[in-house]
């Protein structure tokens, strides 16, 4: 079979031929024709749409810096996608699938090739971090009998640092780090394993089924998703505004409500503060809850470190499950330093401990004694959105912060410079299997019991 290689250029156009060439129209639309067809395929344009934005949400295209993305905004094969603090997307891939992305997430479409013609989907998406929940369509054809059946030829692919999953069609989240991924299943079915080929096994997931994939370790076994955090999951990813449909088999669906109601300004300024101050109570309660269960876990015994795990496990960024522990009463700096000792993001670790309220000093000492790097500790400030006022307290700890460990990149942080003697910080950790009683850093003392640093 032959293969033709056409290339477009200024001087090919889909314009009329002119009289001179009446008795080859019917060759040159045939040509037009063919050019349009083969365009149904192509990669690189149109692969998907910013449907819904809320709070800063910006795009990077072929490496460039990423720029604030609007409402409608057309996303291409290789464009990265990232949302701020507080910050919500929601993106619609031309099949109809939708990855709806939660505050601090990152992600990529590396491949997106769709064409009803050929009946092939052949979709790669990579999360690099955050959380994220897909709605990823199903695609039929008509058969002989007049029914359905589901593409030959169809791949929707989600690949993060430590993990790769194969989907169907289903609906799902994940919740990214560069360590560890969780993968949790609200309907249908997917299969994942570690990235690495090293590391052998693979877990398939159904309905209300989790598990987490670690960078260097094969899939846990399935475990059953709650009520409780499928409802955290669905808050995270879910825009305040964003009305929620079943579509019956295929999963389910959503459709915004903005503008279309033709509503004053003022009302949709209104009903957006009112959903999100909703949203708020609801997860102030759930932390509560969970707070709660943290100092009855402590309190019977269970180690610092199992519970940080058992926190990721069950869905939470890494900030997350940190800011919760201190929350339930358990030490700051033992907190701190056993998480980052057991390899979470440094950075995180410290920006869940300064949301939590825990003393500048006591954050900067405990992380660099755990062996965080000052610019670590700066970025970590930073994302978590300290006044101008603490960054500069901050900036100051770091700056006087002993430097024995060779860390000599925040001896000039912010125009200040450590002293010749450096500032001592009274942190004790918990070494063994004896507790004490400690408050959430800054906050009166609390009555829960704290767990130890061994992990």
């Amino acid at each position: 079979m032959t293969t033709i290689k056409m290339t477009a250029t200024k001087n090919l156009s889909c314009t009329s031929p002119g009289p001179r060439f009446i008795a080859g129209a019917a060759f040159f639309i045939a040509i037009c024709l063919s050019l349009a067809a083969a365009g149904q395929s192509y990669a690189e344009a149109n692969a998907a749409k910013l449907t819904y934005k809320e709070g800063s949400v910006s795009v990077s295209r072929n490496g460039a810096a990423f720029a604030e993305a609007m409402n409608g905004q057309r996303l291409l094969e290789g464009d990265m996608v990232k949302t701020g603090k507080d910050a919500k997307a929601t993106l619609t891939l031309n099949e109809n699938s939708t990855i709806n992305m939660g505050p601090e997430s990152r992600l990529e479409i590396k491949q997106y090739i769709f064409n009803y013609d050929t009946e092939k989907r052949n979709v790669v998406v990579k999360g690099y971090s955050g959380k994220m929940r897909f709605v990823v369509s199903k695609i039929f054809k008509a058969s002989a009998t007049g029914g359905r059946t589901a593409w030959n030829d169809s791949n929707f692919i989600v690949q993060t640092p430590t993990a790769t999953a194969g989907i169907k069609g289903t609906e799902f989240v994940i919740v990214v780090s560069a360590k560890h991924t969780y993968f949790a299943v609200f309907s249908g079915a997917i299969s994942a394993k570690n990235i690495l080929g090293q590391y052998k096994g693979e877990v398939l997931l159904g309905a209300n089924q989790s598990s987490v994939v670690k960078y260097n370790a094969s899939p846990k076994p399935a475990s059953d998703v709650t009520p409780q955090q499928k409802q955290n999951l669905m808050t995270d990813t879910t825009p305040a505004l964003m009305a929620k449909k079943d579509a019956g088999p295929q999963g389910a669906s959503e459709k915004k409500e903005q503008s279309e109601k033709k509503e004053k300004p003022d009302k949709a300024d209104k009903d957006k503060s009112e959903a999100k101050s909703k949203e708020k109570a609801a997860k102030e309660q759930s932390d509560k809850q969970e707070a709660a269960k943290i100092a009855k876990d402590a309190a019977e015994g269970k180690k610092t470190g199992d519970i940080i795990d058992g926190l990721i496990d069950s869905g939470k960024n890494v900030d997350e499950a940190v800011a919760l522990a201190i929350k339930a009463g358990i030490d700051p700096a033992t907190v701190i330093y056993t998480a980052i000792v057991k390899e979470y993001s440094k950075e995180k670790v410290v920006e869940g401990a300064l949301e939590a309220g825990v003393k500048t000093s006591v954050v900067v000492k405990t992380a660099t004694d755990a062996g965080a790097a000052k610019k670590e500790i700066l970025a970590a400030a930073m994302d978590a959105g300290l006044s101008k006022e603490d960054m500069v307290k901050l900036a100051d700890a770091v700056a006087k912060t002993d430097t024995t460990s060779g860390d000599t990149s925040g001896d000039t942080v912010l125009g200040f410079t450590a002293p010749e003697e450096p500032v001592t910080v009274t942190v004790i950790y918990v070494a063994t299997d004896t507790y004490t009683i400690s408050g959430g850093g800054g906050t009166a003392s609390s009555t829960s019991i704290a767990s130890p640093v061994v992990p």
